[in-house]
């Protein structure tokens, strides 16, 4: 038998807490990271994650026992949960899934 998300979801007990935050803030931190491990992540995988996540989470959100999206500009700011959302929050977060194809071109912008 092969089991399905749901079964698996379900069955493990899962929970998501998952932090968002703006593309182009993203990248301004990775790159800050990058200058501290040396590790430099390009553009457009980050571009492309901020693009996937959304719809990844709306996808498998009704499987999981619980979840809490969190705005993560300056502190952490719930968006949605099981039972909360905040409406313009958490419409910026899907907006990010219907944004542009990610660019190999670094200085193109992007911002979403």
């Amino acid at each position: 038998m092969i089991a399905t998300v749901e079964d698996n979801c379900k069955k493990n007990r899962q929970r998501v807490h998952l932090p968002n935050l703006p593309l182009l803030l993203a990248k301004q931190r990775a790159n800050e990271r990058a200058k501290i491990t040396g590790r430099k992540i390009p553009p457009h995988v980050i571009e492309n994650t901020h693009r996937l996540v959304p719809k990844t989470f709306e996808a498998i959100r009704d499987f999981v026992d619980s979840y809490h999206v969190y705005d993560n500009r300056d502190q952490l700011v719930l968006i949605a949960s099981n039972h909360f959302i905040d409406s313009a929050l958490h419409d910026e977060f899907l907006k990010k899934g219907v944004g542009r194809k990610p660019s190999n071109n670094k200085d193109a912008p992007n911002d979403i």
